[in-house]
């Protein structure tokens, strides 16, 4: 975050992103929506 007190799209995705890998931590997916998992996959 920059600290303007404003969350912009790309804090808010990088924020969710990484709790979603902390979240996952063992990358079974179990929990992750589609969305998300199609995220993943694209990103690989």
């Amino acid at each position: 975050m920059n600290n303007d007190g404003k969350v912009s799209e790309e804090e808010w995705t990088k924020h969710h992103d990484a709790m979603s890998e902390y979240l996952d931590a063992n990358k079974d997916e179990i929990g992750k929506s589609e969305v998300a998992k199609k995220k993943t996959e694209k990103n690989k």
